[in-house]
């Protein structure tokens, strides 16, 4: 026994050196032969095994011989070794080093091909896939996690260079699937299928899509019956499970496969029913947040859902952006408007009301946080991406509405309602002054998703206000041919909070009146508006910038005349700065101008309002594009210069979006 660690230590220590291997590969595939089979992890106790060897190579081979020593290495045992499992943990090591290098470009060829000679020797005569399959069935949890990891590493080999999905490991796979939930080894088939999903989304090579789809095709059928055998189950009839690690291993395992698939999905274009189950089966997986398991799986549910929603799944896994949406397979659209319409559903049948906040709010790895630290009251993560994802579903729901009462309906029925369940976890720390101001008290410890939901509220409104606009245009047109002096609608009579209910149903000419007079005060000419007085959000200057400061103030001046032209704003401005009594009597005399017959004030105050309102929305978007554009700029700057506390990419990237959105507009 002590012989064979010996060999296998000068082996290891060889392999890190990167030097040549002296002894032939059938010598080395002996002592890295794993020392049992499937069978006998189910018969006999593992560690009473003795450490023998089966296979042709055992009568050619002395075990007790003692290895050759090397002047450089030292081949000193650094521990007594008193049980196979010593031995194995070894074995399994060098084989996994052996697979990695094999995979690696760096490596010499000569040195490449002796690797996996020894390989091809562990899996034809002694069958090692079938032995690392084996250790799943054991006890040894470290064996079993090494074990898988190899066989991670030798199935994505097999894909890779020889374009074949291992049979042994295929049949292990469907019966572990079919067998769920009496299988106890499906946690490590899960982790195994997503190592090797993940080794293929990070190769280079450019048959990728053809290798996943060989791999995907044997289980994507048998994948869809376990998902939904996954969240058919009752668990909430179980007693307390959220300290049952096997459970929570198993849910975290099939979380992850089902990010990665997703992922691998958009990253490739293949479009296999595993990758698109999320998606289309998601109403039956909401209730994993009523089961009595780990809240860290309920976490981690809920970040899908916002990265299924966001478009950023696998982010983080693969370290890499997803390509852009114009780049995406013809299904998504569809599916994304399933995903947030099944999540608008649940969340109308009380879906948010059975989620449980915990007064002890824990990091994302599970631990808690000091008891004495009275700063963090509630779990902000579980807050954020619900409040998230539930404003992304309701923006893809206000996107394919086809009426202005049908949005105005949603957005009074989920915003309000959404308002109402923050409230209920955050008083009295969340007191409004304004029903925008929940944003940015939700989101201020994460930059990234505060933008995504500002960008999600700016696309509700510019979607609700342009139905709403269309129709206020249609309505003059139709009403022209009969009243001439009719100029328009008060947009803002038919604008009010989506997120107040008190606001419907306000009496029209009172709200009009309100409007008038706050236009009157805060649409004046301030200096500050002007190009030639804008000031930075950051007060700093340098001779390297002055070039990208002249064109970057040339994009804010194209992006202020989006709509109309700086100097068309400022007149109307001083327009409709003048007092009510002049804007009155000119708009009168206007209209009378038109058909003195039929002048009323009605018409004469339409004109007024939907002037105002054009005016009015026109300097806000200007302004809110400027001080964005500002923003990227100064951080842009601080990033280049090392003086940003963190990586801003994703910020960028965001902000980036909405100056093309605009550009596009």
């Amino acid at each position: 026994m002590e012989a064979s660690y010996q060999v296998l230590e000068q082996l290891y220590k060889k392999m890190l050196l990167g030097g040549p291997l002296e002894k032939e590969s059938q010598e080395y595939a002996f002592y890295l032969n794993l020392p049992f089979s499937a069978q006998d992890l189910s018969t006999s106790d593992f560690l009473k095994w003795p450490c023998v060897h089966h296979g042709n190579q055992a009568s050619s081979v002395n075990i007790d011989a003692t290895p050759t020593p090397v002047a450089s290495m030292n081949l000193k045992m650094n521990f007594q070794v008193s049980n196979p499992r010593d031995i194995m943990l070894l074995q399994l090591t060098v084989i996994k080093m052996m697979l990695t290098k094999i995979l690696s470009k760096k490596m010499e060829f000569s040195i490449k091909e002796k690797y996996s000679d020894i390989i091809e020797i562990l899996l034809k005569p002694y069958e090692l896939e079938s032995k690392l399959i084996g250790t799943f069935h054991g006890s040894d949890k470290l064996l079993s996690h090494m074990a898988a990891k190899c066989l991670a590493s030798l199935l994505y080999l097999q894909l890779r260079e020889k374009a074949i999905v291992n049979k042994t490991w295929t049949s292990f796979c469907l019966k572990t699937l079919s067998d769920y939930p009496e299988s106890n080894t499906i946690s490590y088939c899960l982790w195994t299928l997503t190592a090797v999903i993940k080794e293929i989304l990070k190769a280079t090579c450019l048959q990728k899509a053809e290798i996943l789809k060989q791999f995907l095709t044997s289980f994507d059928f048998l994948f869809e019956v376990f998902y939904c055998s996954v969240f058919s189950q009752h668990f909430e009839n179980y007693q307390d499970m959220s300290l049952n690690p096997k459970v929570t291993n198993f849910l975290i395992c099939f979380l992850e496969l089902l990010e990665i698939l997703i992922a691998s999905r958009i990253h490739l274009k293949l479009y296999f029913t595993c990758q698109r189950i999320f998606y289309l089966k998601i109403f039956c997986a909401l209730d994993i947040i009523t089961w009595p398991i780990h809240s860290l799986v309920k976490k981690q549910f809920i970040v899908l859902l916002k990265r299924c929603l966001l478009h950023k799944v696998g982010e983080d896994v693969l370290n890499t952006s997803l390509p852009t949406l114009a780049e995406q397979d013809p299904y998504l659209d569809m599916d994304m408007l399933t995903l947030g319409n099944a999540f608008l559903q649940a969340v109308n049948l009380g879906w948010l009301k059975q989620l449980s906040i915990s007064g002890k709010p824990s990091h994302f790895g599970g631990s808690e946080v000091q008891p004495g630290n009275k700063s963090l009251v509630h779990d902000l993560i579980i807050l954020r991406a619900s409040s998230l994802v539930l404003l992304k579903s309701l923006e893809i729901k206000v996107h394919n509405c086809t009426s202005a009462n049908e949005v105005k309906a949603e957005l009074q029925k989920f915003m309000s309602g959404l308002l109402t369940f923050l409230k209920q976890h955050l008083q009295p720390s969340l007191k409004l002054h304004h029903h925008c101001e929940w944003i940015s008290k939700i989101f201020i410890e994460q930059d990234d998703d505060m933008l995504e939901a500002t960008k999600a509220s700016l696309s509700i409104y510019l979607k609700f206000t342009s139905i709403v606009t269309s129709r206020v245009e249609e309505r003059s047109n139709n009403q022209a041919t009969h009243h001439p002096l009719f100029c328009g609608t008060n947009h803002y009579a038919l604008l009010p909070l989506a997120s107040d209910p008190t606001a419907f149903g306000t009496n029209t000419e009172q709200k009009d009146k309100q409007i008038v007079k706050s236009k009157q005060s805060n649409l004046r000419i301030d200096n500050t508006s002007s190009p030639g007085t804008s000031q930075s959000l950051v007060d700093y200057d340098s001779s390297e910038d002055s070039e990208e400061e002249s064109v970057e103030e040339k994009c804010l001046s194209n992006i202020k005349q989006t709509s109309l032209n700086l100097q068309d704003i400022t007149e109307i401005r001083e327009t409709i700065s003048v007092t009510g009594e002049k804007n009155q009597s000119y708009l009168e005399s206007t209209a009378k101008l038109l058909d003195p017959k039929e002048s009323s004030n009605r018409s004469s105050f339409g004109c007024q309002a939907a002037t105002k309102s054009t005016a009015y929305q026109t300097v806000i978007s200007c302004k809110t594009l400027k001080c964005l554009k500002e923003l990227e700029r100064a951080i842009s700057r601080l990033h280049r210069r090392h003086l940003f506390p963190y990586n801003p990419s994703a910020l960028l990237k965001l902000l980036k979006h909405i100056d093309a959105i605009n550009k596009n507009k």
